[in-house]
């Protein structure tokens, strides 16, 4: 089962990125990014669909 697990530290966008990476190499064709206060789901979801 892949879940998302917040990053100890780091970049959390390359942390992002690569969740949604793995989440494609299982075979999922959409995600979801959640609003934050340090983020605003439009900037992530951009980043990764890039």
């Amino acid at each position: 089962m892949w879940r998302c697990i917040p990053p100890e530290s780091g970049n959390t966008v390359d942390v992002m990125v690569g969740q949604a990476r793995q989440a494609a190499e299982a075979g999922l064709r959409t995600a979801w990014f959640g609003q934050r206060f340090d983020h605003d789901a439009i900037a992530p979801a951009g980043i990764v669909g890039r």
